[in-house]
């Protein structure tokens, strides 16, 4: 039996945990899954941006499906219950009245004549 695909990595809690190197992700199939460029990938790798824990050997950059999953799970948000918050008033600006300006003006001016 050849040892030759499983991969022994320390994880944080120091427990080791075997990974089968045929399932692992590589930066393409990652980038292809979260629809972005690879570059994106490599950029954000280097300068320790969000990304999930990644495994690298020689100059390969690898990545555990289980860890892609914690990692979106860690992203999702709750859905938005924030209200709008109210436009302040535009200043009222010299000149021309608007036509908008100039037909409420007519509804509220009494009738003349």
């Amino acid at each position: 039996m050849s040892l030759l695909p499983i991969l022994f990595a320390v994880d944080v809690t120091a427990s080791i945990k075997v990974l089968d190197m045929q399932n692992l992700l590589s930066v393409a199939a990652l980038a292809e899954f979260l629809g972005v460029a690879k570059r994106t990938i490599y950029n954000r790798h280097f300068a320790q941006g969000d990304l999930p824990p990644s495994i690298k050997i020689g100059t390969r950059l690898l990545f555990d499906p289980a860890d892609v999953r914690t990692w979106l799970d860690s992203k999702k948000q709750s859905p938005c219950t924030l209200t709008p918050t109210p436009v302040a008033a535009v200043a009222r600006r010299c000149g021309r009245p608007t036509k908008a300006e100039s037909i409420a003006r007519r509804k509220t001016e009494p009738q003349r004549g």
